[in-house]
């Protein structure tokens, strides 16, 4: 973590590039969560999700869960029962929301490979990759 910080330390032109992208996908979050919410009968303001996005990404990070699935559940159930959702409407748009996630960044990554140029690199070859061994 540190480490990615530094990098815009030397860089501090990149971060007004990366900042509005970064802005814009949270955005995105927090209308794909109130959309979905919204679509099993969440009731809930928005300012609601404008909290759980960001803190729901934090808490996918814990290590005790892989890509987020199941820490990230059960903090939407304690958060938005908070708001008066009921457990099952919570853990279904937390499972929804994950999900629709996941498949974004499958799309974008598929994206990347076949549209850009980072699929055509050739990986160095097997004897200068591993050193020699004579």
């Amino acid at each position: 973590l540190v480490s990615g910080l530094l990098l815009f330390e030397k860089n501090r032109g990149n971060v007004w590039l990366v900042l509005p992208v970064a802005l814009a996908a949270q955005t995105l979050g927090v209308l794909s969560l109130a959309t979905l919410g919204s679509g099993i009968g969440l009731d809930l303001p928005l300012g609601a999700f404008l909290v759980a996005v960001p803190l729901s990404a934090v808490v996918s990070i814990i290590p005790a869960s892989i890509l987020g699935f199941g820490a990230m559940q059960a903090f939407h159930v304690l958060y938005f029962t908070e708001f008066g959702a009921g457990q099952s409407q919570a853990l279904a748009v937390s499972t929804l929301y994950t999900m629709m996630s996941i498949g974004t960044h499958l799309a974008f990554g598929a994206c990347v490979l076949l549209f850009t140029d980072l699929a055509k690199t050739e990986a160095p070859p097997a004897s200068r990759a591993q050193g020699s061994r004579s």
